[in-house]
């Protein structure tokens, strides 16, 4: 069997409870049905009613028991059975259940709320009080003639006074307007009409002196406009006076914020320095003009501008034409001016200026001779004078080191540093005059390396250098593996004893030296997987930073031509450079050549060229007028023997390795 939960008090867990229990207990007079509440179900729910013949002497009434006493189960708070009499499909409140009436089958939980004058209830929610029929004009405020009855007996109703009107609710301001605009029960009560004082009576009022109101107070009005309250001829639209003066300006009559107005100047007759600004100050060649006021309908007006000098361009005359206090300033300039002193190289001379005011070449004391082929332009009229007193050429052999009175330079890491030969007759250069051999003893757990370099610095010269060896390599077994190779080094600097240095690395080509290296690796040294020989053009730095600037494509093997009797292979390697002239950038040329030898030597063929004309730039440069060295380098791999010499007994009267310079200054 279904059973409902009835009733409204909270409380009790006996079955019954009488109204004696509560009225034991009074706390003086009700004010709300829920002052008379004393929490038990089964009673039934108390009200506040003190004019009902059951009251107490608080004023509360006993409540009607939801079912009899025996069959209520105060515990679970429910009847047995909560009755639905009207039908509606809602339960009485009174057991319990949200019907708020159950004798109206129209007034339920959901009903649709009526503003109607009776101010009944029809949702059970003393909350709502009509549908939209109680907010007419939208505005969101229910009509004061909703009402419902709140459960403490009071009647609860709408806030909008007029719901005719959306602009009339509560929170609306009360302007001036003879309306309650915010349902407050007062008119007006939010004056909003802003009124100025008029104290000369000319109908617009001083802003500065303002009231709020919903009336003109005496001597107040609504136009605050005027600019001066002291004087009725000085208003908004009043005729404008021209009654200034150059000293004292005039009024504003008319309020627009100007003084005299069409009134250009005052008193006729009075003058002034007109022109443009230059020639007001009277600079150089500018003078200023004059105007003078004059009448003109509606007003006065100044007249044009009469004798003012005004700035022009500057001319080549020795006067300042554009006003500006400097003379001649656009050209190079001031005519017949001479000047004395020496030039970049430190030639003494004078110049002057012309009628063009532009300076005509400068006067040198002599002109270029072989005693100023000093790679300077002395003259000013380029490096060509000067590169006609270039000797012819001028050749050099290698010839022993600066170190320790040998032919040699040896960098062998494993021997801590030690810049002697570890087996002295086999690596020195060997040999008389001229010729010799750079060797490296039988070793298997070194890398060897050597050089030889120029006795003499060079000072490279305007034409171009040639500087080239041959070179002999004898590899015992034909083992001929990665890191073999020789280099030609050209390195500038100053004048060390030592032109390798302490850093010498990769085939002794140096570390710490400016210049180029054309270097010939026995395979690709790179790429110890590469078989064929590599041919590269390298850029030496001081700073240790020495890139690749040009590779040789397909570049042959030639080590696989060796003779098979003797397994010596033999090659020539040459280096050409065309220095650049002073002052110029990026104009070094090089070209780089290889041949070898066979049953005789071959054809010298180019692999490496750049800076000639259609070429990319070489990426490293040479200087005409600094100082180099050129050398020699060689390499051997380890875990085998082999030896790289320079000699002449076996090259055929060949000469050793030399170089030629062109072109240089005496």
């Amino acid at each position: 069997m279904l059973m409902l939960a009835c009733g409204g008090d909270d409380g009790g867990t006996d079955g019954g409870g009488t109204d004696a229990e509560f009225d034991a207990n009074p706390s003086g007079p009700c004010q709300s049905h829920d002052d008379c509440q004393d929490g038990r179900f089964c009673n039934g729910s108390e009200r506040c009613d003190p004019a009902a013949p059951s009251a107490d002497a608080r004023g509360c009434v006993p409540g009607e028991a939801p079912c009899a006493v025996s069959e209520c189960e105060e515990a679970a708070r429910r009847c047995p059975e909560c009755p639905d009499a009207d039908g509606d499909g809602y339960t009485s409140a009174r057991c319990g259940g949200d019907d708020c009436d159950d004798a109206d089958p129209s007034i339920h939980p959901g009903a649709v709320e009526v503003c109607d004058p009776l101010h009944v209830d029809e949702d059970c929610d003393p909350s709502t009080f009509a549908g939209p029929e109680g907010d007419l004009d939208a505005d969101g405020h229910i009509s004061s003639r909703c009402c419902n009855f709140q459960p403490s007996g009071a009647l609860l109703c709408g806030d909008d006074c007029d719901d005719e009107d959306p602009a009339i609710h509560p929170g609306q301001p009360d302007i001036c307007d003879g309306v309650d605009n915010n349902c407050s029960g007062v008119i007006d009560e939010h004056p909003n009409l802003e009124f100025c004082r008029d104290a000369d009576m000319d109908g617009f009022g001083d802003p500065a002196v303002r009231v709020t109101a919903c009336f003109a107070p005496p001597g107040y009005v609504v136009d605050c406009t005027d600019c001066d309250d002291t004087r009725d001829f000085v208003r908004p639209g009043a005729p404008e006076i021209c009654d200034g003066t150059s000293e004292t300006p005039g009024l504003d009559e008319n309020c627009n914020g100007e003084s005299d107005e069409g009134c250009d100047c005052s008193p006729v007759g009075l003058e002034r320095p007109c022109g443009p600004p230059a020639s007001l100050t009277s600079t150089g060649e500018c003078r200023p003009g004059v105007q003078t006021c004059r009448t003109r309908p509606g007003g006065t007006e100044w007249s044009s501008c009469v004798d003012a000098v005004v700035p022009r361009e500057e001319l080549c005359n020795g006067l300042d034409d554009d006003c500006d206090g400097t003379v001649d300033e656009t050209f190079s300039c001031i005519r017949g001016t001479v000047e004395t002193g020496t030039n970049a190289c430190g030639r003494a001379g004078s110049r002057t200026c012309n009628s063009a005011c532009a300076w005509s070449p400068a006067v040198l004391g002599t002109a270029e001779t072989v005693s100023t082929c000093d790679y300077c332009d002395d003259t000013g009229t380029g490096f060509s004078a000067e590169m006609g007193f270039a000797t012819a050429s001028a050749d050099f052999a290698f010839t022993k080191s600066t170190l320790g009175g040998t032919r040699y330079y040896e960098v062998e890491a494993a021997l801590g540093g030690n810049s002697e030969c570890w087996h002295a007759t086999r690596c020195e250069l060997v040999g008389t005059g001229t010729g010799g051999h750079l060797t490296t003893p039988p070793r298997t757990n070194f890398n060897k390396r050597g050089a030889v370099y120029s006795e003499h610095h060079h000072v490279a010269g305007y034409g171009p250098i040639r500087f080239e060896a041959e070179v002999f390599v004898d590899v015992p077994g034909q083992n001929v593996v990665p890191g073999d190779g020789v280099a030609l080094v050209v390195v500038g600097g100053p004048g060390a004893a030592s032109w390798l240095g302490a850093g010498a690395e990769q085939l002794g080509v140096p570390r710490d030296r400016d210049g180029v290296a054309v270097e010939w690796r026995f395979f690709d040294a790179d790429n110890p997987s590469v078989t064929a020989d590599s041919l590269v053009l390298r850029r030496l730095s001081a700073a240790g930073a020495d890139p690749i600037v040009l590779r040789a494509a397909g570049f042959p093997d030639h080590i696989v031509l060796r003779s098979a009797s003797d397994f010596t292979y033999r090659a020539g390697l040459r280096l050409e450079l065309t220095p650049e002239v002073p002052g110029a950038t990026g104009t070094t040329a090089m070209r780089v050549s290889f041949r070898f030898y066979t049953t005789s030597w071959g054809p010298w063929t180019t692999y490496l060229s750049c800076g000639h004309a259609g070429e990319p730039a070489c990426g490293a440069s040479v200087v005409a007028g600094q100082t180099y060295r050129f050398g020699v380098t060689g390499a051997t791999a380890p875990s085998r023997s082999s030896m790289i010499r320079f000699r002449t007994d076996d090259l055929e009267g060949q000469p050793p390795p030399n170089g030629r310079l062109e072109g240089m200054c005496p």
